[in-house]
């Protein structure tokens, strides 16, 4: 007898070859969530350049937020982006303060890496 069961356990993908609107659902947030941590892992690795760093943290910051929100799967990945985020924006605040506390603008000095 050929059904769509597996030893009691329904298929993810309906008698047509579709997935299910459940597995859809679970494979976008699972997006949001592996973004968040991409994002965020950028957002630390390129601390020393804070203006880009702080967008891409705060970008992470939102898709870890709505993935953790969504509780679907991929958990783990959105903590983790939402901790390099948090990370990243703290290295951001430290890299003005001392900029404004030394009264020089602390970027890249275009002229100095081009005398090299």
């Amino acid at each position: 007898m050929d059904n769509n069961y597996n030893n009691g356990q329904q298929d993810s993908q309906n008698c047509y070859g579709t997935q299910n609107p459940s597995d859809a659902q679970a494979a976008g947030s699972r997006g949001l969530a592996v973004g968040s941590m991409i994002t965020g892992i950028i957002a630390f690795l390129i601390s020393c350049c804070y203006p880009v760093s702080a967008v891409l943290a705060v970008v992470s910051l939102i898709l870890g937020i709505i993935s953790l929100n969504k509780e679907a799967p991929g958990k783990g990945m959105a903590i983790a982006g939402l901790i390099l985020s948090v990370l990243s924006l703290a290295a951001a605040v430290v890299f003005i303060a001392v900029s404004l506390a030394s009264g020089e603008w602390v970027f890249f000095d275009m002229d100095a890496l081009m005398s090299v």
